[in-house]
């Protein structure tokens, strides 16, 4: 008896789907159900036409990771991270969906999936910044020298 108390405190089970580097899985025309689980990709998961990975919790792509929706489906329910290359040919999606104990976080629908935006280097934000300065400080000495030249003209004799 006393295993039953034990048992309705326990936390569930969980099998992340969890693709190393080098790694492949293609998925013609079925359907994977994870049951709430993670997808951690670093290697390459396919999803050919008809394939789809629904009631996934949280889906990562990362930097050594490829995902190719071609014309599959990816369904998750909460955080979409992608640091590798996702690409979808024929129609394929990545969507916000529900699935039975695993509720939905965010809007429900199509997810918005971009290559990530390459970061800048400090010393390059550091030399654009002082390009910057310079041209800035070339142009406040050029405007003050006009208007310095614009009170007295030299062609002119001055009255005095």
């Amino acid at each position: 008896m006393l295993t039953l108390p034990l048992l309705a405190v326990a936390p569930p089970a969980l099998a992340d789907w969890v693709l190393p580097p080098g790694a492949a899985a293609r998925l013609n025309g079925g359907t994977a159900a994870l049951g709430c689980s993670d997808v951690i990709n670093g290697g390459t998961i396919t999803l050919a036409p008809g394939g789809a990975v629904v009631a996934v919790r949280n889906a990562t792509t990362l930097t050594t990771g490829t995902l190719a929706l071609d014309d599959g489906r990816l369904e998750l329910a909460a955080d979409w991270t992608s640091a590798g290359q996702v690409s979808a040919s024929g129609g394929g999606q990545v969507l916000r969906a529900p699935s039975p104990g695993c509720p939905l976080v965010g809007l429900a629908g199509p997810v918005a999936w971009v290559e990530p935006v390459p970061a800048v280097a400090p010393w390059a934000l550091v030399a654009l910044m002082a390009s910057l300065l310079a041209a800035g400080a070339a142009r406040l000495r050029r405007a003050a020298a006009r208007a310095a030249g614009a009170t007295h003209n030299p062609s002119q004799p001055r009255s005095d």
